[in-house]
């Protein structure tokens, strides 16, 4: 099958935990974790545990491997937890800082394992770029980082770190990137209406699924790629389960995933705005510029999908998923 020759991503999104020390009733982890929020009545849980955690070796795999393909992505340590909890975060930026010395390094956390000025420098010091602070208003995490900042600034090689209150402030756009450190404070999702952060269905993972597909096109499996705590990477990270697996990062190059005939059959769908398949079907999510795909210019033409293509398609949704539900022993749901 003939591969279009996408642009290498534009961001890179890296788990360093599966699992939440939250369990916010708007938040997919409630496909994944048996949590006790609820979607319905917008209840939250107490917690999302048990956690898995990446290891150190497979952030400094995907480091060596950015570097050998020349790819430049925004690194974004978040995804399917609080990626806090890891308690070797500090060492993943540090590595990737080593090896990508102009990379820019994103955490997103709810802050809840960052309640001192000491863990919060330390992630300045092994390298990080931007610390987005999600401001849950129920979890009250963020007033009490707020009161580490008014006691001493944070400090990085370019001097104090600005706080920046998003969507207010645009300086704190979480996804534009900066040399200099700065620390982002992202208003409640749930109370959002401006700003990229919005709430959506997450796949249909958190609020209900759309009984019938969008006939829109999706540019997230153009310009993200998104690898899961043991390596797995399916479709986007809107896939909470793992239902599209394309394949894993300790196995095949970074360039042989994003350019897999899984990974292009179903961007042919969904350049052609067919997301009548697997993830896609109950998703609500709408991206930006999507009209300039499947080349960042808009200016190529992808094929429409063709009986091979659609073959990739169901080998891809074909089998167990990568993520079972677990419960709260870590037995399966």
């Amino acid at each position: 099958m003939e591969i279009f020759p996408v642009d290498p991503p534009f961001a890179l999104q890296v788990e360093p935990t599966e699992g939440c020390s939250l369990a916010c009733a708007f938040c997919g982890i409630a496909s994944i974790r048996e949590n006790g929020a609820c979607a319905e009545t917008m209840e939250h849980g107490k917690n999302s545990a048990p956690y898995r955690f990446m290891e150190v070796d497979t952030v400094k795999r995907l480091a060596k491997e950015v570097k050998r393909l020349k790819w430049n992505p925004r690194w974004e340590f978040a995804m399917h937890g609080e990626p806090t909890m890891n308690p070797h975060l500090h060492e993943m930026i540090a590595v990737t800082r080593r090896i990508l010395p102009k990379a820019h390094l994103q955490v997103t956390t709810n802050g809840s394992a960052l309640m001192t000025n000491e863990k919060i420098q330390a992630l300045f010091d092994a390298g990080l770029n931007l610390l987005a602070l999600d401001d849950y208003k129920h979890a009250k995490f963020i007033p009490r980082i707020r009161t580490i900042f008014q006691e001493g600034p944070i400090t990085s090689k370019h001097g104090d770190v600005p706080v920046y209150e998003y969507p207010e402030q645009k300086e704190g756009n979480p996804h534009k990137r900066q040399v200099k450190p700065r620390i982002s404070i992202i208003h409640d999702i749930s109370e959002n209406d401006s700003g990229n952060h919005q709430l959506t269905n997450q796949g249909g993972n958190s609020l209900a699924a759309l009984k019938e597909p969008l006939k829109r096109r999706c540019a997230k499996p153009f310009r993200e790629f998104s690898v899961r705590w043991d390596g797995n990477v399916a479709l986007c990270c809107d896939d909470w389960k793992g239902e599209y697996k394309i394949g894993n990062v300790l196995e095949l190059g970074l360039d042989e995933i994003w350019m897999h005939p899984r990974f292009e059959a179903a961007r042919r769908r969904l350049y052609h705005r067919d997301r009548n398949f697997g993830p896609c079907t109950g998703c609500n999510v709408l991206t930006k510029r999507d009209g300039l795909l499947p080349d960042k210019l808009g200016k190529g033409n992808m094929r429409k999908p063709t009986e091979v293509s659609e073959k990739h398609i169901q080998r891809a949704l074909r089998g167990r998923v990568f993520t079972i539900k677990l419960l709260k022993n870590g037995e399966p749901a």
